[in-house]
């Protein structure tokens, strides 16, 4: 205790202050910046509890629905779970620099958290309430339960399987937090069958019974899908990357996810990240098990998800199981101080532009520039003063939008679930009947410019603009809503397929 507190205290103070001062703002973030649309969306599944929906698996829409219901529908509400799943992630990042650096544990530690922090990505969606401040911490956990058990029985074929099951069951409960879990499983698979001390498992129960415990974490995602014709599996393993007027080889978003990736993770995380693969002195059996888990992840996430991004849209944000993986190895992986200090200087400067662009206005805008995706999170609470007034005024009509995130974002603004979303492409809405509207009724209708406003109006017979409303701020307009009057619902089958 002694001896922690003295490296604390001594040559580890200025990382100490840099984690401190990431960890204020992180706080600062998460309670100030603006609920983003999907936030706002998975607000809407978690005030209609079910096995599983469209989008993701259910587990992050069962916590919002958690502490929506014991806090109600504020900011910090919403993301409480990121706080207690960030927390969870230092634990295991505490347990690995024990592990891989046992003389050096708080430094080592001290370095891959101010590290992660300095992430853009990392940083931000482990503040906010998208799927992945859960995938991140379950996965990383489940990692080092396999990292554990495998090195043990390595060198000792009758080693305690708990940290196996361990393993299984927190990647399961992954698996209901985002589908990329699966890259997990594969990459344990693909380990037990490449090392040669680890094949041997393959002829013992305990591998397919872990298998099967983790299976089971996914029945009401598995019950969900066999109800509603597996359209959520449909929806991310074929419909995609099915636009048959797309180019064989889409260069804009190739090109696009590659520097994503590269920007949006942190550039100098790029050098760390290609020195995984040479040669690691002085990794202990542990290191030796978790270095390749971290490798096969790195190689399969991102040979994948290069090759789909050249057929359609991918996320950057996909790959952040293998920085996350990363990272424990940082100490040994990225020796110069002064690139690490590149780093943590970039990742202050993106912090501080997160939290003004998302809380007071978007930068962009006011140099003169536009960036619509952080527009579209301002102006709500007068666009809902505005929806409630037109309601009064033409009614009884319904509320509806032209697509499924302003959907969630007005349900979540107006503090009510009777939302419609009338664009006629699949969403979460398809499957609580709030996609179509009773035959010859009339909606009341905002639009944004993300909205699928052609395809929502031909559902009318008659499609009225009533008012408009630009949200200004700061002597600079931010976003524009439009609201109209359809009259006469055509209740015309959905043909239109999600691009």
């Amino acid at each position: 205790m002694s001896k922690t507190s003295g490296e604390l205290a001594g040559k580890n103070g200025l990382l100490v202050a840099v984690v401190f001062v990431f960890l204020v703002a992180k706080v600062i973030f998460s309670v100030t910046t603006i609920i983003a649309a999907d936030e706002a969306y998975y607000w809407v599944w978690g005030e209609n509890l079910a096995l599983s929906y469209f989008d993701h698996p259910p587990l992050n829409a069962w916590l919002i629905g958690l502490t929506s219901y014991f806090f109600d529908n504020n900011v910090f509400a919403m993301r409480v779970p990121t706080f207690l799943t960030f927390g969870g992630t230092l634990y295991i990042y505490w347990l690995l620099a024990n592990k891989l650096f046992p003389d050096s544990t708080v430094r080592s530690f001290l370095i891959t958290v101010a590290a992660f922090m300095a992430s853009p990505t990392l940083f931000a969606w482990t503040s906010i309430v998208y799927n992945d401040h859960l995938l991140i911490f379950l996965s990383l956990a489940a990692t080092y339960a396999f990292a554990d058990y495998f090195s043990a029985y390595a060198e000792n074929t009758e080693a305690s399987t708990k940290p196996l099951y361990l393993g299984a069951l927190l990647l399961g409960i992954a698996a209901l937090a985002k589908y990329n879990a699966a890259f997990l499983a594969i990459t344990v698979a693909i380990f037990v069958f490449a090392h040669p001390r680890l094949r041997s498992l393959l002829k013992r129960p305990h591998i397919y019974v872990a298998g099967v415990l983790c299976l089971l974490m996914l029945t009401p995602v598995l019950f969900w899908n066999i109800q509603n014709d597996f359209a959520s599996f449909k929806l991310h393993l074929v419909e995609r990357y099915g636009d048959p007027d797309a180019p064989a080889f889409r260069v804009d978003s190739f090109v696009r996810y590659l520097l994503s990736t590269w920007i949006y993770f942190g550039p100098i995380l790029i050098i760390p990240m290609v020195a995984m693969f040479f040669k690691m002195r002085d990794l202990n059996s542990f290191g030796r098990m978790f270095v390749w888990l971290a490798r096969i992840m790195i190689v399969l996430t991102f040979s994948l998800f290069t090759y789909l991004s050249s057929r359609g849209a991918v996320h950057w944000y996909w790959g952040a199981l293998a920085y996350a993986l990363m990272l424990p190895f940082l100490p040994m992986l990225l020796r110069q101080m002064w690139l690490f200090g590149i780093h943590i200087v970039l990742g202050f400067v993106f912090v501080l532009y997160a939290t003004i662009n998302y809380s007071y206005a978007p930068i962009e805008l006011l140099l003169g520039s536009r960036s619509a995706e952080v527009e579209r999170v301002y102006g709500w609470p007068e666009a809902g003063k505005i929806t409630e007034k037109l309601e009064q005024e033409y009614g009884p009509v319904f509320v509806a939008t032209t697509g499924y995130p302003t959907a969630g974002q007005l349900s979540h603004t107006l503090d009510r679930t009777d939302i419609y979303d009338l664009d006629p492409r699949p969403s979460y809405f398809s499957f609580v009947d709030r996609k179509s509207l009773p035959k010859g009724a009339n909606a009341l209708i905002l639009h944004d410019k993300f909205g699928n406003l052609a395809g929502t109006s031909a559902r009318f017979e008659h499609f009225t603009k009533i008012k408009s409303f630009v949200y200004s701020a700061h002597g600079v307009d931010i976003n524009k809503f439009e609201f109209y009057l359809g009259e006469g619902f055509l209740a015309q089958p959905v043909t239109e397929k999600d691009p």
